[in-house]
């Protein structure tokens, strides 16, 4: 049926229906058949008029879910020559060498976009006014004002207008710090009352059993519902942190990657700050301690550490299976062991292969939980 389609839309030209071919590519995208959507960007850049660095970008952006990395680079590094000044398509492809483990390449790029964002900043604070005053207006005089004055009154206009955005972007971030504040905090109160309960009903006691149940029902909500553990197609690439994948985001539709501007995000330097520390810190061997709020990024969720989230799921299918609910712990397995923060870990992996292995051939689960 796809190729059917395809075959439909070859009949329209390219170059006059070019917004039809990129819808037809997106809704391949958006349904997971990257492969079907390269397609339609390859018959776009086959057409000179239509060659142009979005598409490329596109193209990288499949080649990036189906695990073509190399190809990845490729694209992206087409697309960074034609826009030197896009810095999250820098970013995109920072984060994609980090992810082939060059580290160094990576590095290069990230101190590439803090030197542009520090010069960015520098000349923003020189053209800034020197007092409050001087953003005062006489709006009375205005009439009176030559050529010259203008052009200054309309700088300073521009400033206040900056100035007005950064303060609504540092309070934002404030939000978002306090949003995350109160997450953990409640967070941290559901796993102190899911280990009292636990104990409780190590004891026996059904009805401990049954309101950890509930608990931990809703505390795992949270963790099924963020993409950072699942990635549709590379479990195989290590989680590296919370602050990765904006850039890819940011070039997902044409007006944001073609009006680009690093201006209009807050959090660009954070972002680049923590994966340039990071990085070196991993290109230095790992050795030495990570600022607390970088090593959070990479180490913990909603301030709980990912040991004591599988501990968490450990307990949660254990409690599940001894209460009768084998399909829940079953699905819990399977949402343990596909997140790619436990992917890695030999340990990890070794606990829940033995507990699936105990629920298949119904082992009594105690004795699995033992010897992990």
């Amino acid at each position: 049926m796809r190729k059917i389609h395809f075959a439909c839309l070859e009949s329209y030209n390219v170059e006059q229906y070019v917004d039809l071919y990129y819808e037809v590519a997106e809704t391949y995208t958006d349904k997971g058949l990257f492969e079907d959507a390269l397609a339609i960007y390859e018959a776009i850049v086959d057409n000179e008029s239509t060659d142009k660095p979005f598409a490329w970008m596109r193209m990288g952006m499949c080649h990036r879910e189906l695990g073509n990395l190399e190809s990845v680079t490729e694209y992206l590094t087409a697309v960074m020559k034609e826009l030197p000044d896009n810095l999250d398509v820098k970013m995109a492809l920072a984060e994609t060498y980090e992810d082939l483990d060059e580290k160094e390449k990576a590095l290069e790029i990230v101190n590439e976009v803090l030197e542009v964002r520090k010069r960015k900043r520098a000349q923003a604070a020189s053209s800034s006014p020197s007092s409050s005053t001087s953003n005062q207006f006489n709006i009375s005089s205005s009439h009176n004002l030559s050529a010259g004055s203008l052009q200054t009154e309309s700088s300073l206009i521009q400033t206040v207008s900056e100035e007005s955005k950064a303060n609504a972007f540092a309070r934002a971030e404030e939000e978002r710090k306090q949003k995350v504040a109160d997450k953990e905090k409640e967070t941290k109160i559901q796993f102190h009352r899911l280990d009292l309960l636990y104990d409780r009903s190590k004891l026996d006691d059904s009805e401990s059993a049954k309101e950890f149940l509930e608990t931990a029902r809703n505390v795992v909500i949270d963790w099924k519902s963020n993409r950072a553990f699942y990635p549709q197609r590379d479990r195989m690439l290590p989680f590296k942190g919370w602050d990765r994948r904006r850039s890819w985001r940011k070039q997902a539709y044409f007006e944001e990657f073609e009006n680009s501007n690093d201006n209009d995000d807050a959090y660009l330097d954070e972002q680049a700050t923590t994966m340039a520390k990071r990085l070196q810190w991993r290109i230095d061997g790992e050795k030495g301690e990570l600022e607390d709020e970088i090593r959070k990024k990479i180490t913990e969720f909603n301030g709980i550490t990912f040991e004591k989230w599988f501990d968490f799921f450990i307990k949660y299918i254990v409690t599940a299976t001894k209460n009768n609910c084998e399909q829940e712990a079953f699905d819990l397995l399977k949402l343990a062991g596909r997140a790619n923060v436990f992917f890695h870990n030999i340990h990890y992996t070794t606990v829940l292969k033995l507990l699936s292995l105990g629920e298949n051939n119904n082992i009594p689960i105690f004795y699995i939980t033992r010897i992990s």
